[in-house]
Formats: C-alpha cells, structure tokens, sequence
C-alpha cells in the first residue's frame, strides 16, 4: 500500500505569502498610523495633567506658581516643550527660574515621547500679576498662575506628531482645554483661542 506524502505544494506556499504580503501591506502603515496617535495623545493628555497640577499648586499654595519648557530640569532655557518641563514657585514673578532669588523646582515634568513637538502659539500677556516680566513679552515658554488659578499669559499649545494634531487652549479663567474646530461649518481642523487653525508645520 503506497503512503500519501503530506506537506504543500509549491503553488500553496506561494499563495500563502501572496496573501501574507497583502495583510503585512496593508497592516504594518495603519500600526504605525495607531502608534502615532497613541504617542500624541499621549503627549497631550501628560502636557494638559501638567498645567492642571501647576494652577492647583498656585491655588494651594496662594502664590504664583509657573511652569516653563525645560531640557535640563533646572532652568526655563528652551521654547521646546517636548523636552521637558519644569514647576517652581515664582517669587519674582518673572516668568524665569532664578536660584538666586529664592527660587526652586517644584517639580520636573518628563518630556513628550518620541517624534512629536510642542509649542506655545500666540500668546498674549493677560494680567499683571505684579509680573516684571513685561506686558509686551510673547511667553511661548513659562505660564506664570496666580494665586486665583488664573495665568499670567493666554494662548495655546500645538502638539505635533507625523501628520497629526492636537492642540490646548489655555484662557484668561486659567482651565486648559482641549483644543477643538469651532470653525461653522467645520473645516475638521482644531482652532486656537483666536479661532485660527492650529496647523502643524
């Protein structure tokens, strides 16, 4: 009695990777798609916590509280948020970590992860405060709250990561928001406090 060999033929094995090839074309793009927004939503929502804690530390502590982009976690030395960030109590109310006036880290705040940036956009000065920072200075990298929970600054945030945004709007009332498209009609793209698209480079 003769065996029946098992196994595939050559013409099902290259069928399999036919069909494998199609599956990995067009799952690899959308897991690295889900990554993406994964890492950006994680970045937003870790920036939108570390603003909430800085205007609670100012309400708790009935000081002026500031958060500024930091790479070293010591001083407020770059524009770059994603670097990282650093809270301190802002005694001068200058919007600038200074050791020597007394001045000292609250806490360090991580950075963004991997591929995505984070910038302040067309921030206005909104209140004194008794800042000497200066009225006219555009503070794209230090939020100064008051003891009120209000800051010293209002604008916003764009958070970019490979061909997708998200955005938070930080108001005169101080409560950062989720940046969202107010435009009427929508034009599906978020809008800043000035109702301008929020538009990564």
């Amino acid at each position: 009695m003769k065996k029946l060999s098992s196994g595939f033929t050559l013409i099902e094995l290259m069928l399999a990777l036919v069909v494998a090839g199609v599956l990995l074309s067009y799952g690899v793009p959308q897991m690295s798609l889900l990554i993406n927004k994964s890492r950006l939503t994680m970045s937003h929502n870790n920036f939108l916590g570390d603003l909430n804690v800085v205007r609670s530390e100012a309400v708790k502590r009935s000081a002026p509280v500031a958060i500024c982009a930091s790479s070293d976690g010591a001083t407020c030395n770059t524009a770059n948020w994603e670097e990282g960030r650093i809270v301190y109590i802002d005694t001068v109310i200058d919007g600038v970590m200074t050791a020597s006036d007394g001045e000292t880290v609250l806490k360090q705040m991580r950075g963004a992860e991997q591929g995505i940036t984070i910038r302040g956009t067309s921030f206005t000065f909104t209140r004194a405060l008794g800042f000497t920072g200066g009225a006219s200075t555009a503070f794209n990298n230090t939020i100064v709250y008051g003891p009120d929970g209000r800051p010293s600054h209002r604008g916003s945030f764009r958070i970019c990561g490979k061909g997708i945004s998200r955005g938070i709007n930080l108001s005169i009332l101080g409560q950062p928001q989720k940046a969202v498209d107010t435009d009427s009609p929508a034009d599906g793209v978020i809008d800043d406090l000035n109702g301008d698209n929020l538009v990564c480079p």
